[in-house]
């Protein structure tokens, strides 16, 4: 088998800030990576999650976006086809994997998007002390 020099990268996994050892291959050195985005999920050298759900948040809240200019006046129900087919994939993406090594602040930083997709969908603010909200 041959690999793509090009797109091999390496990565050292570990909590401790230490220098990587270059590694070479065919006499070519391999570019180190501190996070790398496998499959849709970002991985990071220390193994925390916030890289990968600064991602979704920021994807979910551009999509959001999109809805709110494109279709506030839609009936409900085309908002809710548009809130299962473009953006609660994006919030679920890798949730058997991230949801259980994820952190609180990391997980809070995704329910304003949820609670958001629930104003779009509803048309309503919703109160404050409302701290997670399932759409049907």
């Amino acid at each position: 088998m041959k690999l793509n020099i090009m797109k091999c990268k390496t990565m050292r996994i570990s909590r401790k800030a230490a220098l990587s050892p270059n590694y070479f291959l065919s006499n070519n050195l391999l570019e180190n990576v501190s996070t790398y985005k496998y499959l849709g999920v970002h991985i990071s050298s220390d193994l925390t999650w916030k890289t990968h759900t600064e991602y979704i948040a920021n994807n979910s809240n551009r999509m959001l976006g999109y809805l709110r200019r494109n279709f506030s006046l839609a009936p409900s129900s085309l908002k809710l086809l548009l809130y299962k087919t473009l953006v609660r994939p994006k919030l679920e993406y890798a949730c058997s994997v991230v949801g259980s090594r994820c952190r609180k602040p990391h997980i809070s930083r995704l329910k304003p998007y949820q609670n958001r997709s629930a104003t779009f969908y509803y048309y309503t603010k919703l109160p404050s002390y409302i701290k997670s909200v399932t759409l049907p």
